[in-house]
C-alpha cells in the first residue's frame, strides 16, 4: 500500500543481526577469507575458552566464536575442533604449538588454509 514509505524507514533503522566473525561491512552473503586450523588429540572436556587460551600462550588471536569443536552422533565430543583465524598470521603462529600438550594430552594441528565462509550466518 501506500504507506511501504514509512515501512522501508523504519526497517532500515532497525538493528539488523550481524555475524560477529566478519569485521567488514560487505554485507550478507559476502565470502570471508579465514584460515582454517584442524585440532586432533582434545581432551573430551575442553571448551572453546580452553583452546583460546592455548593459542594465546604464542600471541594466535581467535575468539571464541571461531572455535568450533566436533561431536558425534551422540552429542558428545570426539577430541577434535575445527579452529577459524582471521588471518594467515594468527593460523601461523597458532602452528607453533604443534604437539604441545592441553592437560596430560598432546594436540595435533593441521594447517587446512584460507577458507571462504560465506557472510550473514
Amino acid at each position: 500500500g501506500a504507506d511501504w514509505p514509512a515501512r522501508e524507514a523504519a526497517a532500515a533503522a532497525a538493528p539488523r543481526a550481524v555475524d560477529s566473525r566478519r569485521d567488514d561491512a560487505r554485507g550478507p552473503g559476502a565470502v570471508r577469507e579465514e584460515h582454517l586450523v584442524k585440532m586432533r588429540g582434545l581432551p573430551y572436556k575442553a571448551s572453546p575458552s580452553d583452546i583460546v587460551t592455548f593459542f594465546a600462550s604464542v600471541g594466535a588471536q581467535v575468539q571464541e566464536k571461531g572455535v568450533h569443536i566436533c561431536m558425534n552422533a551422540q552429542g558428545r565430543p570426539t577430541g577434535e575442533a575445527n579452529v577459524h583465524f582471521g588471518s594467515t598470521e594468527d593460523a601461523r603462529k597458532a602452528m607453533a604449538k604443534d604437539m604441545q600438550s592441553i592437560g596430560n594430552r598432546y594436540i595435533g594441528l593441521f594447517d587446512v588454509g584460507r577458507v571462504g565462509t560465506k557472510g550473514g550466518r
